[in-house]
Order: C-alpha cells, then structure tokens, then sequence
C-alpha cells in the first residue's frame, strides 16, 4: 500500500476522471484508483486488493469502468489485482507469447555426440550447461539463468556452433537491452571463439544489437518499424541481459516475433529489475517450473542423467535451466561468498581474509580527504593522462577496470557530487582547466539514444586531444575493438561518469568496483537501498572491490527486497490468458 500523504495531481486527477464515468463510485473505490495510479509510479504493473474488505472488491468489479479483460474498459480486476487496462494486456499478451513459444522441436540427428563434443560426456553428473544446450536444440523456447561468472555466454557460443553446424543458413540475431549489454556480449562470444571448433569460428555472428535498433525504433522514440505487422527476420534471437527488459519491451519483443522463430533468453533473476514497469524474467522464475517426463526421458537417452521432473504441470515446464556453479570466481573466498551471503540474507559485512572485499566505513570519506581518497581508484588512469598524446584506446581500456558506484545521484556522497570531487582533483593536478565542460580524458555516458550517430543510452566513451585538427572528439570502443570518434558538440546527452548509479552499471563488469552506500537521508533513498542494488553492485566486480558503509545501512539494506506486484507468473502458472485485444483498444485506456 502506498504510504498516505503522497498523492500527486495526476493520482487525483486520473481517480477523478475515472469518478466521471461512474458517478456512484464510493469515495472508498475512488481512493483505490488513486493507489493504482501510485502503484504505477512506483513500476508496479498492478494494485493487489488481496488483504481489501471483500465488500469493496465486489463493489470494483460491479463497476462500469471495470472490466475482466475481455472487452475494453480503462480498468481490469482478476485475482484481487486490479490493473490499468494496458498492463494487463501487456501481461497477457506476453504470458501468451511464451505459452505458444514453448514447445518441443524434434531433435537433430546425432545430438548426443554433438553435446558431448561441446561439453565432454556426462558421466553420470548433470552438467546445466550442456542441459541448456539440450533445450536450445530441442525446445523453440530457452531461458538461461545464473549469476555473472556461472557461464551463460560460454554456453551461447557453443549453442550458436551447435546451430551453425545444423544449419549454416540459418538465421541468427543478438540482442541486449542497452548498448553497453550488447558490447559485452559480443566481446564475450569473441573471446571465446579460440574454444569453439575452427571450422565453425567464421560462421559464428558476434553483432548485437540493442533491442531498439533490432525492433527499428523511429526517429519520434515512440514508435517502431518492426511490429505484428511487420515482423523481425529471424530464425533464432537471443537475448541477454534480460532482468533489465520492462513489461512494455517484453510485450513489444514478443509481438514482434514471427512465430516459428526460436527464442533463448539470458539474465540474472537476482539483479536489480527493469527502470520502467514491470520485473519480467523474476516472474518468470518465481517458480520453478522444472521438467517433463518426456524432457527427462531424453536427458537419460542422450546424457545418461536424471533431471527432476514435476507433476503439475507449468507453462513454462523445460523451458528454464539454472545455472549454480560459479567459474570467475570461488564462492567460499572474497567476491563469491560476498555474493552468495547477500542472496542467503547473511547481514554481516567484513573485509575478506584474501584481500578480494575490502570494507571501509563511511566515516574514513570524511570531507577533509574525501577528494583524495576517491581519485586514488583512479591512480593508474590519472597517470596515462599526464600523456597529453594518450591514445583513446588505452585510456578505454584503462578506466573500464574500474568504476565508482553508488546507489544516489544527489547528496554528499551522490554521484553528481563524487564526479565534481574527481574533477576537481583533476584541476589541482593541472589536468582539466577550471569550466571546461570537455576535456582530455573525461569519460561520459551516454544518456539518450541517437541513432542517427549510432550512440545508444549507456554507451561510455573517453573524450581525447584529435592531434589531426586539434579539437577534442569523444571516442567509443566498438564490440570489435575498433575506435570511433564523435565531434564533443555532436554529442547527445550525456554525463561525466568517473562514478555512476548502479542501476546505470548493468550490463557491465570491472577488474575492481568501490561501492559507496551513503546513509539514506529521505524515505526515497532509503528506498532505493535493496538486497538487489548490493547484489548487482557486487557482482559487477570480477577481481576485487571496496565497500564503503555503515553497518547499520548495510544490513537494513539486505533486508528490503524489491518486490513489484504482477500477475505474470500467476498467469504462466495456469496458463490463464485472455484474448487479444488491438493496439487501437489498448490506447484507448493508456
């Protein structure tokens, strides 16, 4: 429930114009439409009436804006949950797409030997990568779970060859969510090509792109080429990074996707969910949906291992594979047992034993050395810039080992106050003049999409002396290495980014991460403070970081959860959709 004394102007008037339609309303169901309307704003996609007076449920569902979701009305109420009509068929549509998604293929011939000249025979042991190879090869739908390390897009590389060798026509797309996701991925796939068979290196794709571009997102940012009417190309699409994929993209994803097309989608349930509405991929794993005796039957056939299996059925049943086994890094040392206490609830923070998690208080930032101390993260980066002629492609590679994250923008400690520190320091050192907006050296995030220039929202580029003409230009590392460079004026908006949000560091991994968790100063911060904020934090480390945070903060922290209401597993579990309404209808109520 929305706490009271937080209803803004658009929550009265949505609730007002929503009284109009049905004057006879009580002023205890007007109050309702305001929390929906709340509820919204917070990235719930629905309004749980669960714990309500029965009588006033009843009262809702009597009404004429009021719907089940089978004819238009602004509103729908199914299971004590009551949606803006919008969301409910996002969910259903979405929910739908999947149940029809999921189905069996007939297996290849020779299969077995494939899985295990890619993953090495069983032996007994059920190994979930070679698992979720099976599915891929024999299921139109796959869902890949597991934590940064546990070896997802290793095994996306070895499907792809597994694709490749069973069809060299076939039609293979790669998609992330922003364009940094979509850089990391094809980087991965091509550092790993030297493992896959050499005959089949060449034939492997390595582009990706951003989900806007692969849907054609116009120029208006509204809008797309790619729709139910005019569907992608595409035989398989891939998709990683998918806990930061909103209800809204995920419906126009799916909407999007021709039938037949076969759809494997990666990420980490456990991360922080989408910025916009919704949290997609932790609904679909809610529950475990496990497998069927005839998947069962073929791992034992195949793999000679066997999977469980579960009675009830699920709509997403062999669809999802887990993956548990970490090989970054040691779960019972530094980062990996940093990780997996945050996921079982342990409240404690200490410093490791092996140096890999250094923890700090807060107080250690006090103000006299604030400065100091956050600019010694970047000792090595700030040496390269005494080079005026640094070149963009070692200062790239150098500020992406490390990275500054904290969970606010604003305050003391916030983002936009830990940049202004860094470049200050920067001026003492004679590197960045006092007011220049761009210098040699500055790195910047991409806030905005552009894609007339190709720059998408959370691309980080380096600004650097152009020795040819003499200007400073923006430079960007491409997912092949290569450089492009911008004019700083034809820049779209962006921002310095020595530190950044954590929402803003998914999709990303450094050598070393400091985690600056202020104490929260207002309910919206203390909000922000969650067990899936420190976890993403932490897992974007991959060889060592620094925690700086009080006790008290820290624990309080681990203890909120991010929990959006949604109906999606709900409507997974029982396979309970509605039918489709039109784009036509579902504006009518947005």
């Amino acid at each position: 429930m929305i706490r009271q004394g937080e209803t803004r102007p658009i929550d009265a008037a949505f609730s007002e114009l929503m009284r109009r339609y049905s004057p006879d309303m009580s002023a205890a169901a007007q109050d309702l439409i305001v929390e929906l309307s709340q509820a919204l704003s917070l990235q719930h996609s629905c309004l749980d009436l669960s714990r309500r007076r029965k009588t006033l449920v009843k009262e809702l569902s009597g009404l004429s804006i009021v719907g089940d979701g089978q004819v238009p009305t602004p509103l729908v109420l199914r299971d004590d949950q009551l949606y803006l009509h919008r969301y409910f068929q996002y969910e259903s549509s979405v929910a739908r797409a999947l149940i029809r998604r999921n189905r069996a293929l007939p297996p290849q011939d020779h299969l077995g030997d494939q899985l295990e000249k890619y993953f090495g025979s069983a032996g007994g042991t059920i190994n979930w990568q070679q698992i979720a190879a099976l599915q891929s090869q024999t299921q139109q739908l796959t869902i890949i779970t597991g934590g940064p390390g546990t070896g997802k897009t290793s095994t996306v590389a070895k499907i792809l060859s597994m694709l490749r060798e069973n069809d060299t026509d076939m039609d293979i797309k790669l998609a992330a969510p922003t364009g940094k996701a979509a850089m990391r991925l094809a980087e991965s796939i091509v550092q790993f090509l030297p493992n896959l068979p050499e005959d089949s290196r060449e034939t492997i794709p390595t582009r990706v792109q951003t989900l806007h571009r692969l849907l054609g997102m116009r120029s208006n940012g509204r809008s797309f080429r790619y729709n139910r009417d005019n569907l992608i190309s595409a035989d398989v699409l891939i998709v990683d990074e998918v806990s930061m994929i909103d209800l809204t993209m995920m419906h126009r994803l799916l909407e999007a996707l021709p039938a037949d097309t076969r759809l494997l989608l990666l990420g980490d349930p456990d991360q922080l969910p989408s910025v916009e509405a919704g949290n997609v991929l932790a609904d679909l794993c809610r529950d475990r949906p496990g497998f069927s005796p005839a998947f069962a039957d073929l791992c034992s056939k195949l793999l000679s291992v066997d999977v469980p299996t579960r009675k009830k059925q699920h709509a997403l049943t062999d669809a999802i594979c887990h993956f548990e086994t970490n090989y970054r890094f040691s779960m019972d040392q530094g980062i990996g047992q940093l990780a997996v206490n945050i996921q079982a609830g342990e409240l404690t923070l200490l410093s490791s034993s092996d140096d890999e998690v250094s923890v700090y208080s807060l107080e250690s930032l006090a103000q006299d050395r604030m400065r100091s101390e956050i600019a010694s993260y970047y000792f090595e980066y700030e040496m390269l810039l005494q080079d005026p002629l640094s070149d963009a492609a070692s200062l790239l590679s150098n500020f992406e080992s490390t990275r500054i994250l904290c969970p606010i923008r604003d305050g003391d400690l916030g983002v936009e106050t830990l940049n202004r520190e860094i470049e200050t320091h920067l001026e003492a050192q004679g590197l960045k003049a006092s007011e220049q907006s761009f210098y040699h050296g500055r790195p910047i995030i991409i806030t905005q999409n552009d894609y007339n220039l190709g720059l998408f929202n959370g691309d980080i580029g380096i600004c650097v002396n152009d020795a040819q003409d003499n200007q400073i230009k923006a430079a960007f590392m491409g997912p092949l290495g290569e450089i492009k460079l911008y004019l700083a004026s034809r820049l779209p908006p962006h921002e310095t980014c020595f530190a950044m949000t954590v929402h803003k560091s998914q999709g990303s991994e450094f050598s070393h991460v400091t985690l600056i968790l202020p104490n929260p100063t207002s309910t919206l911060s203390e909000q922000l403070l969650t067990r899936e904020l420190i976890y993403t934090a932490v897992t974007r480390a991959r060889h060592s970081m620094a925690i700086y945070a009080n006790e008290i903060t820290w624990s309080a922290a681990l203890q909120r959860s991010v929990r959006r209401m949604s109906g999606l597993s709900s409507m997974l579990e029982v396979g309970e959709v509605t039918e489709e309404l039109t784009d036509t209808q579902i504006d009518l109520f947005s």
